[in-house]
């Protein structure tokens, strides 16, 4: 029987990996999310150890509720074979390369 998944992984476009990255920054920017994600923004201050123990994990769900809809699945193994393959197309792919920055500034910080 044919794997699907691996179908999947090999055959993602540049535009589905576009909308999976929309759709994960749309979703976390409802309100409920973003309070939430602001919360623990708060809470955990300048710890970098603190906001990956609260906010990363909050970014994560997200993510992992965004990818199922493109055919991975909803879990971490699913969102990490949909990131391997955001990476392999963001070298060529600016928009990629951006949506990807923006969405990693929540947990990371930025070096200017």
């Amino acid at each position: 029987m044919e794997n699907v998944y691996e179908n999947v992984k090999k055959e993602l476009k540049p535009q589905a990996v576009k909308d999976a990255l929309e759709l994960m920054w749309s979703r976390i920017n409802e309100p409920d999310n973003l309070d939430k994600i602001n919360g623990a923004k708060e809470e955990a201050g300048n710890d970098m150890i603190e906001v990956m123990k609260l906010v990363f994990p909050l970014v994560v769900d997200i993510q992992v509720e965004a990818v199922g809809k493109f055919g991975f699945p909803r879990n971490k193994d699913g969102l990490r074979d949909f990131l391997v393959r955001a990476n392999e197309l963001l070298e060529n792919d600016k928009d990629i390369s951006e949506m990807l920055i923006r969405i990693r500034s929540i947990y990371l910080p930025s070096y200017a």
